[in-house]
């Protein structure tokens, strides 16, 4: 386990530090993903819709733009957006 410490600044900001930000790919407009674990908060990056492709079960075959809208529907409803 790694521990790597940062500050949360007034605004509520957090500098990812760069160690994590080269492990993880996170580049600027990265999306993160937080997570809430009984008392513990995981912060991850969260997956595109490219990565996405595939979830979608069904008897039909999908345009990569019907998979897209309905992957960003189903992203939108989960976070309550």
């Amino acid at each position: 386990m790694i521990s790597i410490s940062s500050t949360v600044t007034s605004k509520g900001q957090v500098v990812i530090p760069k160690k994590i930000r080269d492990v993880f790919n996170i580049r600027p407009n990265s999306k993160i993903q937080f997570i809430i674990n009984n008392k513990q908060i995981v912060v991850k990056p969260a997956a595109t819709v490219n990565e996405m492709y595939g979830f979608i079960k069904t008897n039909k075959k999908l345009s990569k733009k019907d998979q897209q809208a309905i992957i960003k529907k189903a992203i939108l409803k989960k976070h309550n957006i």
